[in-house]
């Protein structure tokens, strides 16, 4: 529509790159280890409005293996679902408090175990430190490990003091003087406080360029909308390479990258090629991946081939070592007189002009005497 009336037109043509967000899973330390934590941040973007405010040619993907690009069967459009992202989250301990996400830390320690009258272990001692610790609880005081009825006696003092929390649930009147689910969650909640929080915080490193910048503050406000703490790290072409990939220096990286024409994803996925100079940049390790990409490399038959990328593509959207975002089209202006332009899919911008010795302006009939 840009160039109607002025003719000329737009041909686009796909090509088999896509932008995602990697996580670096070789740092163990990342919150973001645990695989529901990663699936609940891939349920919080909405690439559809992700791909509306980047340029016309922008297309939400959510494979990196790009199946519409190869052939093969598209993963379920997964819509975002911040609920959902939220009891992931919730289910993986994190709790909210005044807009921010946090994981509570504990002291060393925990009642596990149901204790009763009879018990004899290293759980029983702890139980009578913490109730001694308690006015007018455990007024006998001893800690000898053996869960007598001294003992009994003080987890009854124990039980009708949090009634409401410990007993009425169960619909009691009375304590039992049995440490069970109810009481051994009260327990833990007075013996062993919440000494810190850990709060979730995430820097984004991504190419100081203006598409994956405005991309990269899109996914900052939609996981700050969980309660997660986003930084933004813009670095230069340069120091992307040098200082952040190369090194694997960061936490999450938002970039691109390109298959090839024919697809060989093992560069990007095998865990051989977790370290530099390898390309698995979420440093992904599956031992099923593993096979599957190897297979895929030796594989020459098309429809085979792409039997085994569903197969994989399966496996690491299981896994969301990466959130696959969007991908680009490559727009090329040209006259609208010229004609025979084919060959819609490239594996770079320079391959449009592949088939250049058959375009043409315009052709007329001619009358040919022999």
């Amino acid at each position: 529509a840009k160039y109607a009336g002025l003719g000329k037109r737009v041909e686009q043509f796909s090509l088999p790159r896509a932008f995602s967000v990697f996580f670096n899973l070789a740092a163990p330390e990342q919150t973001f280890q645990e695989r529901s934590v990663r699936q609940a941040l891939a349920l919080a973007i909405d690439r559809q409005n992700l791909v509306q405010s980047l340029a016309p040619d922008a297309r939400a993907a959510f494979s990196p293996l790009l199946p519409e690009f190869f052939g093969f069967d598209s993963p379920a459009l997964a819509s975002s679902d911040k609920t959902a992202a939220k009891t992931l989250l919730r289910q993986a301990g994190f709790q909210e408090r005044d807009g921010k996400l946090y994981k509570p830390e504990k002291t060393t320690g925990e009642f596990r175990s149901d204790l009763r009258r009879g018990s004899k272990n290293e759980e029983v001692q702890l139980l009578q430190q913490c109730l001694a610790d308690q006015p007018g609880i455990y007024p006998d005081g001893t800690i000898n490990g053996v869960f007598g009825p001294a003992t009994e006696q003080a987890v009854v003092r124990f039980q009708e003091k949090y009634a409401q929390e410990i007993l009425a649930p169960s619909g009691l009147s009375k304590g039992n003087g049995q440490v069970k689910t109810g009481t051994r969650a009260k327990l833990n909640e007075i013996c062993f406080p919440q000494t810190g929080d850990n709060s979730f915080s995430i820097t984004l490193t991504t190419v100081a360029e203006p598409t994956l910048q405005k991309v990269a503050a899109f996914i900052q406000e939609e996981w700050q909308q969980l309660g997660i703490a986003v930084t933004i790290n813009a670095v230069t072409p340069e120091e992307m390479g040098t200082n952040v990939i190369k090194p694997r220096n960061y936490e999450a990286l938002l970039f691109g990258e390109a298959l090839g024409i024919v697809p060989d994803p093992l560069p990007f996925w095998h865990s051989s090629q977790i370290a530099d100079p390898g390309l698995n940049i979420a440093g992904y390790e599956n031992k099923k991946a593993d096979v599957l990409l190897e297979k895929i490399r030796k594989e020459t038959d098309t429809a085979k081939r792409n039997t085994l990328m569903k197969q994989l593509q399966d496996v690491l959207l299981a896994d969301t070592a990466a959130i696959t975002l969007y991908d680009l089209s490559y727009s090329y202006v040209v006259p609208d007189r010229l004609k025979g332009i084919e060959g819609h899919k490239i594996a770079d911008p320079s391959q449009r002009f592949a088939n250049v010795g058959d375009w043409y302006i315009k052709t007329g009939r001619k009358w040919k005497f022999f």
